[in-house]
């Protein structure tokens, strides 16, 4: 029988600012989930967290939404520290991991799509505390309501009454008529007039903000196509360029993944590099690992169809990767390059998931360098690459 072997990762993001080490720089954690056969290791590696002497605590949230206390993580004062536990378990069904401290959240991970409300589901005891009190302030409001409306129905009762009583003595010319009734009645009509008035005012106001609204979507729709003929222009100058320099080698790159790019340094990572190739060093975060567009690893991920990979493993042990551009003698572009840090004996995946070419970084040792994968800019497969 084959063991049963399975491996997962979750990164937990900062979500209180008043947790970080340094103003700069954010929390960081790392969680490892290993499964091996009745067993279930979990590892727990923090970074750049204010230090606290007691430490944080650690929860899970399991997929019956069940939360856990499994333990306390102790930080340093440098910010770091890890935490590993074992369960006796098959399968840890495993939804989100937080840290807490003082009813409060520095960081917390999603194992899949993001949890709604999970501070409630975290901190459910306090809140079903909570939920009592509001029932009893909202049932004293509802009984408050009841006798404010009966009081309101006993006045409206004695003012027809005295309307009556009024109509009668009208009708009777022997009897006196009241001033102060006649005069109560005055005002009540005056009140009626001005009422009305105001909900006259109140309708023209909605009707000027009805039309604002459609002058600003007129206007919204003016700008879209403003802009879309800006971006035709910018494309049909980039045609002309290419038209011009046909001769020289102009090493373009695509309008969406250039303003990605433009957020990381390029760099040369080797000493005899690839011809014709630009290089650009991604330093990891969620976003890196995460995002299923190029150039983040998830992208790799979803190519190879594989969960558990040590891609991300190795990425995050030396904290970057490398994305490159191959062009073709034309200046067209060619492939695609992922380079995964590492040593020469730290093949990913021992090559299944397509990084199969070892350039080093140095030419003396050549122990140091990365691990490529190339991707074809056409068809967005695996290729392997001309050497």
């Amino acid at each position: 029988m084959k063991r049963r072997y399975k491996r997962d990762y979750v990164i937990l993001e900062s979500k209180d600012s008043s947790f970080r080490l340094k103003e700069k720089t954010s929390p960081k954690a790392f969680a490892k989930i290993e499964m091996k056969e009745d067993k279930a290791n979990l590892m727990l590696y923090v970074e750049n967290v204010k230090y606290i002497k007691q430490g944080y605590r650690v929860v899970i949230i399991e997929d019956d939404l069940n939360v856990k206390d499994i333990g306390r993580v102790l930080v340093n004062e440098n910010g770091k520290g890890e935490f590993k536990i074992s369960f006796n378990e098959e399968n840890l069904d495993i939804k989100a991991i937080a840290l807490t401290h003082d009813k409060k959240i520095p960081l917390i991970g999603f194992r899949g799509r993001k949890l709604q409300d999970y501070e409630d589901i975290i901190f459910a005891k306090e809140n079903n505390i909570k939920d009592d009190t509001i029932e009893n302030k909202v049932k004293f409001q509802m009984k408050e309501e009841k006798i404010e409306d009966n009081i309101h129905k006993l006045e409206i009762d004695n003012d027809l009454s005295k309307e009556n009583n009024i109509k009668d003595n009208l009708s009777n010319p022997n009897l006196e008529i009241d001033e102060e009734d006649v005069e109560i009645k005055d005002e009540d009509i005056k009140q009626e007039l001005s009422r009305e008035e105001n909900e006259e005012v109140i309708i023209l106001d909605i009707d000027e903000k009805k039309e604002k609204k459609k002058k600003e979507k007129k206007e919204e729709d003016c700008s879209r196509e403003e802009k879309r003929e800006e971006i035709n222009k910018e494309k049909l100058e980039e045609e002309d360029i290419l038209r011009k320099y046909t001769e020289e080698k102009i090493y373009f790159v695509p309008r969406k993944l250039k303003k990605i790019l433009n957020k990381y340094k390029e760099i040369k990572p080797f000493m005899e590099d690839i011809e014709d190739t630009r290089w650009w060093k991604i330093d990891i975060s969620p976003m890196s690992i995460c995002a299923y567009i190029m150039p983040y690893l998830g992208y790799i991920n979803y190519i190879n169809c594989t969960l558990y990979s040590d891609i991300t493993s190795l990425s995050y042990k030396y904290r970057h990767y490398i994305f490159g551009i191959k062009y073709s003698e034309e200046g067209k572009r060619k492939y695609y390059i992922y380079g995964i840090p590492g040593r020469k004996n730290e093949q990913p995946d021992e090559g299944n998931t397509g990084f199969c070419h070892f350039i080093p970084c140095d030419n003396k040792y050549k122990t140091y360098g990365y691990w490529v994968c190339f991707i074809d800019c056409k068809s967005r497969l695996i290729a392997m690459a001309e050497e």
